[in-house]
Protein backbone atom coordinates (compact mmCIF):
# COMPACT_ATOMS: atom_id res chain seq x y z
CA UNK A 1 0.00 0.00 0.00
CA UNK A 2 1.23 3.48 -0.85
CA UNK A 3 2.48 5.79 1.90
CA UNK A 4 -0.18 8.26 3.05
CA UNK A 5 0.89 11.88 3.52
CA UNK A 6 -0.58 14.40 5.94
CA UNK A 7 -2.10 16.23 2.96
CA UNK A 8 -3.82 12.98 1.87
CA UNK A 9 -5.34 12.67 5.33
CA UNK A 10 -6.51 16.29 5.36
CA UNK A 11 -8.06 15.94 1.89
CA UNK A 12 -9.96 12.74 2.74
CA UNK A 13 -11.07 13.80 6.20
CA UNK A 14 -14.08 16.04 5.36
CA UNK A 15 -15.85 13.31 3.36
CA UNK A 16 -15.13 10.68 6.01
CA UNK A 17 -16.43 12.88 8.84
CA UNK A 18 -19.56 13.76 6.86
CA UNK A 19 -20.22 10.06 6.33
CA UNK A 20 -19.61 9.14 9.98
CA UNK A 21 -21.58 12.01 11.49
CA UNK A 22 -24.31 12.50 8.92
CA UNK A 23 -23.65 16.24 9.18
CA UNK A 24 -22.33 18.70 6.61
CA UNK A 25 -18.60 19.37 6.82
CA UNK A 26 -17.06 22.63 5.76
CA UNK A 27 -13.35 23.36 5.65
CA UNK A 28 -12.83 26.56 7.58
CA UNK A 29 -9.15 26.98 6.71
CA UNK A 30 -5.71 25.59 7.06
CA UNK A 31 -5.09 26.29 10.70
CA UNK A 32 -2.32 28.48 12.00
CA UNK A 33 -2.08 26.40 15.14
CA UNK A 34 -3.75 23.21 13.87
CA UNK A 35 -3.23 21.48 10.52
CA UNK A 36 -6.87 22.16 9.60
CA UNK A 37 -9.99 23.70 11.07
CA UNK A 38 -13.25 22.03 10.05
CA UNK A 39 -16.85 22.83 10.81
CA UNK A 40 -18.86 19.63 11.41
CA UNK A 41 -22.43 20.85 11.63
CA UNK A 42 -22.32 23.39 14.49
CA UNK A 43 -19.03 22.01 15.88
CA UNK A 44 -15.55 23.34 15.15
CA UNK A 45 -12.74 20.76 14.94
CA UNK A 46 -9.03 21.54 15.36
CA UNK A 47 -7.36 18.74 13.38
CA UNK A 48 -3.79 17.49 13.76
CA UNK A 49 -2.83 14.92 11.11
CA UNK A 50 -0.01 12.39 11.40
CA UNK A 51 1.14 9.77 8.89
CA UNK A 52 1.26 6.97 11.48
CA UNK A 53 0.06 6.26 14.99
CA UNK A 54 3.33 5.68 16.83
CA UNK A 55 2.96 6.60 20.48
CA UNK A 56 5.29 9.62 20.39
CA UNK A 57 3.66 11.12 17.30
CA UNK A 58 0.13 10.62 18.65
CA UNK A 59 1.06 12.18 22.00
CA UNK A 60 2.61 15.17 20.21
CA UNK A 61 -0.42 15.52 17.91
CA UNK A 62 -2.82 15.25 20.85
CA UNK A 63 -1.02 18.01 22.71
CA UNK A 64 -0.87 20.22 19.60
CA UNK A 65 -4.58 19.65 18.91
CA UNK A 66 -5.49 20.53 22.50
CA UNK A 67 -3.47 23.73 22.37
CA UNK A 68 -4.89 24.70 18.96
CA UNK A 69 -8.44 23.97 20.11
CA UNK A 70 -8.14 26.47 22.95
CA UNK A 71 -6.55 29.31 20.98
CA UNK A 72 -9.46 30.43 18.82
CA UNK A 73 -12.35 32.72 19.64
CA UNK A 74 -14.63 29.68 19.84
CA UNK A 75 -13.68 26.52 21.68
CA UNK A 76 -12.90 23.75 19.21
CA UNK A 77 -12.85 19.98 19.55
CA UNK A 78 -9.25 18.71 19.40
CA UNK A 79 -9.00 15.86 16.86
CA UNK A 80 -6.07 13.63 15.84
CA UNK A 81 -6.32 12.09 12.36
CA UNK A 82 -4.14 9.17 11.19
CA UNK A 83 -4.38 6.38 8.59
CA UNK A 84 -5.07 3.78 11.34
CA UNK A 85 -5.22 4.32 15.10
CA UNK A 86 -3.89 1.38 17.10
CA UNK A 87 -4.75 0.52 20.69
CA UNK A 88 -1.83 2.51 22.14
CA UNK A 89 -2.80 5.60 20.14
CA UNK A 90 -6.43 5.30 21.28
CA UNK A 91 -5.27 5.11 24.89
CA UNK A 92 -3.05 8.18 24.48
CA UNK A 93 -5.93 10.16 22.96
CA UNK A 94 -8.22 9.16 25.87
CA UNK A 95 -5.55 10.18 28.40
CA UNK A 96 -5.14 13.59 26.70
CA UNK A 97 -8.91 14.11 26.40
CA UNK A 98 -8.62 14.33 22.61
CA UNK A 99 -10.87 12.83 19.93
CA UNK A 100 -9.50 10.78 17.03
CA UNK A 101 -10.47 9.52 13.60
CA UNK A 102 -8.61 7.27 11.20
CA UNK A 103 -8.92 6.81 7.46
CA UNK A 104 -9.83 3.15 8.03
CA UNK A 105 -13.19 4.36 9.42
CA UNK A 106 -12.63 4.14 13.18
CA UNK A 107 -13.42 7.17 15.31
CA UNK A 108 -14.02 8.37 18.83
CA UNK A 109 -15.29 11.94 18.80
CA UNK A 110 -16.90 13.30 21.93
CA UNK A 111 -18.19 16.82 22.50
CA UNK A 112 -21.32 18.43 23.91
CA UNK A 113 -24.13 17.40 21.57
CA UNK A 114 -21.90 15.12 19.49
CA UNK A 115 -20.85 11.50 20.05
CA UNK A 116 -19.32 9.35 17.31
CA UNK A 117 -17.81 6.00 18.24
CA UNK A 118 -16.82 3.51 15.55
CA UNK A 119 -14.42 0.68 16.41
CA UNK A 120 -13.30 -2.61 14.94
CA UNK A 121 -12.70 -1.54 11.34
CA UNK A 122 -9.58 -3.24 9.93
CA UNK A 123 -6.41 -1.38 9.06
CA UNK A 124 -6.61 -0.43 5.38
CA UNK A 125 -3.01 0.79 5.42
CA UNK A 126 -1.05 -2.31 6.46
CA UNK A 127 2.58 -2.14 5.43
CA UNK A 128 3.86 -5.48 4.24
CA UNK A 129 7.21 -6.90 5.19
CA UNK A 130 9.46 -6.17 8.08
CA UNK A 131 9.64 -2.75 9.69
CA UNK A 132 12.54 -0.68 8.45
CA UNK A 133 15.60 -0.61 10.66
CA UNK A 134 18.94 1.12 10.39
CA UNK A 135 20.49 -2.15 11.57
CA UNK A 136 19.02 -4.26 8.77
CA UNK A 137 21.58 -5.75 6.33
CA UNK A 138 20.05 -3.78 3.47
CA UNK A 139 20.61 -0.52 5.36
CA UNK A 140 24.34 -1.13 5.68
CA UNK A 141 24.95 -1.52 1.95
CA UNK A 142 27.16 1.04 0.27
CA UNK A 143 26.36 2.40 -3.15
Amino acid sequence: MMMVTENDILERLPDLLAELAGLPVKSVRQGENADLLLRLGPHLLAVEAKTNSRAGLVAQAAENARQAAGKGRTAAIPLVAVPFMGEVGRKICREHGVSYVDLSGNADINAPGLRIHVAGKPNLFVQRGRPSSVFAPKSSRLA
